[in-house]
């Protein structure tokens, strides 16, 4: 048996041979297009599930697909997340609830303790040596209640609890306000104050929480009061530098101790640190306003605090 083909006909297979190749590629690269599209939408939308979980957001992606295993990974790494992130909430809020009780409960009887003192220091019956304990127990007490206080505003402030009751408000009035009502304390009696304004500084607009900034100056000067042995110059000093405020209290007292300005300069507290509560209330108002606080020693001798706020003149 024998296969005879005619030349022409081997002829036009000859011809039909490219184009049939030439078919075959145009075909596997729509399948290609079609794949790497299919593909790239799938990237996607992992991408979009990785910046909403960066966010904190419920991350729920389709896991059909040949992503479908990074997905379902995201998925579950997203119910994790916001399982613990629920946890650590109802934790804060707790832990706000319960400081905040525990002051509450505190102060009641800590002003009976106050008020008694108070009484027995002013007793002219009782000797001398008895009316000076009577002092000592009401200095601990008003440390006491400033700790307390102090306790309950940086807890409220780190866990977003503490509104800001913002007021456009003059540098110049405020800060002679404030630091006129520092000189009504007892504390006053044993420091000398000098208030600085300079001129653009005197008529800069603050949008401040007045109580909270009242709350940072009082901690500053209370700082410079109790940790010198003797009686200290205080001096509150204010400028504006740009767009920004600059608030700086310094003393010619013994200056802050090395462990004081490692611990307020560290990123992370230390085991050993010292309790410096109200220098953290400071540095937590003060970025509250979107402002820093600048802890450092004065020249020749003091300590030095510098907070910048923003402010327009």
């Amino acid at each position: 048996c024998s296969i005879y083909t005619s030349p022409e006909y081997i002829l036009n297979l000859a011809k039909t041979i490219p184009l049939g190749f030439g078919l075959l590629l145009l075909l596997a690269a729509i399948c290609c297009f079609l794949l790497s599209w299919q593909g790239a939408k799938r990237l996607e939308t992992v991408a979009s599930g990785l910046d909403a979980l960066a966010e904190g957001q419920p991350v729920q992606l389709p896991t059909d697909g040949f992503a479908g295993e990074v997905a379902e990974k995201l998925n579950q790494t997203s119910a994790h997340l916001q399982k613990q992130g629920e946890m650590l909430a109802r934790r804060d809020t707790a832990r706000t609830q319960w400081i905040a009780g525990v002051s509450h409960d505190v102060r009641t009887p800590l002003a009976l303790i106050l008020g008694w003192a108070e009484q027995l220091e002013q007793d002219a019956l009782l000797p001398d040596s008895s009316r000076q304990k009577a002092t000592g127990i009401r200095t601990q007490c008003e440390k006491l209640r400033t700790l307390i206080d102090d306790l309950n505003l940086t807890s409220k402030l780190e866990y977003g609890a503490q509104p800001l009751r913002r007021k456009n408000l003059r540098a110049g009035p405020l800060f002679r306000q404030l630091v006129a009502q520092f000189c009504e304390s007892p504390l006053a009696e044993r420091c000398e104050i000098t208030l600085e304004q300079e001129e653009p500084a005197e008529q800069t607009v603050l949008s401040v929480d007045e109580a909270l900034l009242a709350r940072l100056l009082e901690n500053l000067m209370n700082n410079s009061v109790r940790h010198n042995p003797k009686p200290v110059n205080i001096t509150v000093h204010t400028r504006q530098v740009g767009e920004r405020f600059c608030l700086t209290v310094a003393d010619d007292g013994i200056g802050y101790p090395a462990a004081v300005l490692a611990a307020l300069n560290a990123a992370e507290p230390a085991e050993n640190a010292p309790h410096i509560l109200g220098l953290y209330v400071v540095q937590q108002i003060a970025a509250a306003h979107g402002g820093t606080a600048v802890f450092g020693q004065n020249t020749p001798c003091g300590a030095k605090t510098t907070v910048w706020l923003p402010g327009r003149a």
